[in-house]
């Protein structure tokens, strides 16, 4: 849940954060509640969010297509952020075959260093 607990934490403290990694979120676990708060929170500082996700995202092997909702909710939100104030950057990177373990995430890391600190 690191990644849905950062986006959080970047919109309701935004005076301390300014940036968030947002790896792999499941945003299944709390769509409703996530979206309902991007929308009631006012955005009083530019807030930069990487976000990634692997198209092979799942926490249940058993369930086909719950890779799915981690890559559609992923989408979903990268929009709804985008729409949502021109001090939000949001940054999408989808990594094709790639699954919910600190290896992807490692793969990933770079993108997320380069995005948030190196502009």
């Amino acid at each position: 849940m690191g990644g849905l607990i950062s986006l959080y934490i970047a919109l309701r403290y935004q005076s301390v954060f300014g940036c968030a990694g947002v790896f792999s979120p499941a945003f299944w676990f709390a769509e409703a509640d996530m979206s309902d708060c991007i929308q009631a929170t006012p955005i009083t500082a530019p807030i930069n969010v990487y976000m990634d996700i692997g198209t092979n995202e799942t926490s249940d092997h058993t369930l086909r297509g719950f890779p799915n909702l981690y890559l559609n909710g992923a989408k979903r939100f990268h929009h709804q952020l985008q729409e949502k104030d021109k001090k939000i950057s949001c940054k999408l990177l989808i990594e094709e075959d790639a699954v919910h373990s600190e290896s992807s995430w490692a793969r990933r890391f770079p993108a997320m260093i380069e995005q948030l600190y190196c502009r």
